[in-house]
């Protein structure tokens, strides 16, 4: 991105994973090319910059197919994420004591989250009701989507997608999650899963999981988040760009403009809705 302005004649397409901060609003305020973000969430939610053209949306996928369904569920509740305050461990943990019900935290604890679970997650670790497994590599992390009872997910930022929400529903598991970010873009409200706005409602939906069909939520997954629509998805905002810039040579050819110049991004381009 920070060489873009070297090659303005390069169609160039930069994926907007995380947030924009003080340190890379410099960056992007000077890109010249085009970008796409990973939910509409994260478009609406994105502070302004000064360069760049939206190209649209493209979700991020998993393969499906690599995480194993199972329709039988165990009574556990399953926390899987970052240890870390915007996570909101702490009140997965106060759901499922709510609810009577055992609790499985697992995920890594950065550096600069280490003081938040030792001052306030430790302290909620029983190891009976309330569990702490770690970091859960790829092995373990399918284990743990395909038994539980659901994947929790009271966050509190808006988390411009969510991987794990994916995972758990591809493995047949419904999910839990506060309605922030892009959550009601992946989970479906009272089909494959939950969508609330409180640990009281979060309670509430934990009792009303028989109602979530686990064949429904693998479903959801394979025709919208599997990795051939997120290809394919790609492949659309390409095209859509290598559209707009032959545009641009032909519309520079009529008019006597130089190529080079009729060839640069357009400002308020209509996003592409994929998937």
């Amino acid at each position: 991105m920070a060489l873009s302005h070297l090659v303005p004649d390069v169609p160039m397409v930069t994926t907007m994973h995380c947030l924009i901060t003080t340190d890379t609003q410099f960056v992007w305020d000077r890109y010249q090319g085009y970008y796409n973000t990973i939910s509409r969430s994260q478009r609406a939610t994105m502070p302004e910059v000064a360069g760049g053209t939206f190209a649209g949306v493209v979700y991020n996928a998993i393969d499906v197919a690599s995480f194993p369904f199972q329709r039988e569920k165990d009574d556990y509740l399953l926390f899987l994420s970052r240890i870390s305050p915007e996570k909101g461990p702490q009140l997965a943990v106060e759901v499922a004591r709510r609810c009577g019900r055992r609790l499985i935290l697992a995920g890594k604890v950065d550096p600069y989250d280490h003081d938040f679970f030792v001052s306030t997650i430790a302290p909620l670790i029983d190891g009976d009701r309330v569990m702490f497994v770690g970091e859960a590599d790829a092995k373990l992390k399918r284990e743990l989507y395909r038994t539980a009872s659901c994947v929790l997910m009271p966050i509190t930022w808006e988390e411009p997608f969510g991987l794990v929400m994916a995972e758990a529903q591809a493995c047949g598991t419904p999910v839990i999650a506060f309605d922030r970010g892009a959550a009601a873009e992946i989970v479906q409200n009272g089909v494959t899963g939950f969508l609330v706005n409180s640990v009281d409602e979060m309670v509430a939906a934990v009792g009303r999981l028989d109602e979530i069909d686990p064949r429904t939520c693998r479903r959801h997954m394979e025709r919208h988040f599997d990795a051939h629509v997120m290809a394919d998805g790609y492949l659309r905002v390409y095209e859509s760009v290598l559209e707009r810039r032959l545009a641009g040579l032909s519309g520079a050819a009529l008019s006597g403009m130089t190529p080079l110049l009729a060839a640069r991004p357009t400002a308020g381009a209509r996003p592409t809705r994929v998937a």
